[in-house]
């Protein structure tokens, strides 16, 4: 959103944050076929010293090319998938790794066009339909059939509670409902209707299979679907040739090997800088 950037410009004295790291990598991965470390942003945020890096990393490697999997049979975890997962068995069912987000809808609403949206969506987004059931101790895929998650109650203040107070309490109470990763469909969605012209929908979705700008995602293709099912028409979606698993199989098969010894050496080597960073940012 800046009107220039220079080769001497500073990434995070432009406004960048680490949503927006993220992102950047991913088109740097996309453009060049190197994979950097998020860290490498922090350590070299200035675009020249940034762009040496990438060179460099070319020089080293180029990753192979990300192709679309047969979805039959046993799909693949992500390194990170498995990591929340094993994180999910230390502890108690919690929220700690739950999405949440609240949405305000003005005007009537047509729930039986929303549930086929849902339908639609969850039928498109295969991550949506994961579960992992563990298997002899070991995190497996299981995906089900497109779903409709919506659950639909009324507003309905404690005595003397404020409506917007209320609303409050309900999207903390639903951002707090731990999910069983085995059983439960990750997304959650709760319509409270407030009158027949305003409604406040909350989401709440695993961060197993989602993450901060997946929520963007979600709001804009349910948003495209409902008009579609309004009108009686068909969305215009494009489609989706790569989806998640196609990713962890990438992962797995690049991150292995001298690529993956070469990697922990270079974690194992910023441990200290790792750990400044989340003392000192939190």
């Amino acid at each position: 959103g800046v009107s220039s950037v220079g080769i001497r410009d500073s990434f995070f004295e432009l406004g960048g944050h680490s949503l927006m790291a993220m992102q950047v990598l991913s088109r740097i991965r996309d453009n060049f076929a190197v994979d950097l470390p998020v860290y490498t942003l922090f350590e070299q945020p200035v675009l020249a010293d940034l762009a040496a890096q990438i060179d460099a990393s070319r020089r080293i490697e180029t990753l192979p090319p990300l192709l679309p999997l047969a979805k039959e049979g046993d799909l693949p975890l992500s390194f990170a998938q498995q990591r929340l997962w094993f994180l999910a068995q230390l502890t108690e069912a919690g929220a700690a790794y739950n999405i949440s987000a609240a949405l305000r809808l003005d005007g009537a609403l047509d729930q039986a066009a929303l549930r086929t949206a849902l339908r639609h969506l969850t039928a498109r987004q295969l991550s949506l339909r994961m579960n992992l059931p563990s298997v002899e101790g070991q995190p497996t895929i299981a995906l089900r059939q497109p779903y409709d998650p919506l659950i639909v109650e009324p507003l309905r203040p404690l005595p003397g509670e404020a409506p917007e107070v209320a609303i409050s309490r309900l999207a903390a109470e639903h951002a707090r409902r731990p999910f069983d990763l085995a059983r439960d469909p990750l997304l959650r969605l709760t319509l409270v209707e407030l009158s027949d012209q305003a409604a406040v929908l909350l989401f709440s979705i695993h961060h197993i299979i989602a993450d901060g700008w997946s929520l963007g995602v979600l709001v804009r293709e349910l948003s495209a679907l409902y008009a579609a099912a309004v009108a009686g028409e068909e969305a215009l979606l494009p489609p989706l040739s790569i989806h998640y698993p196609d990713y962890a199989a990438w992962q797995r098969q690049w991150l292995s090997g001298e690529v993956l010894e070469r990697q922990v050496q270079l974690t194992d080597g910023r441990s200290a800088w790792a750990y400044t960073c989340t003392t000192d940012y939190g």
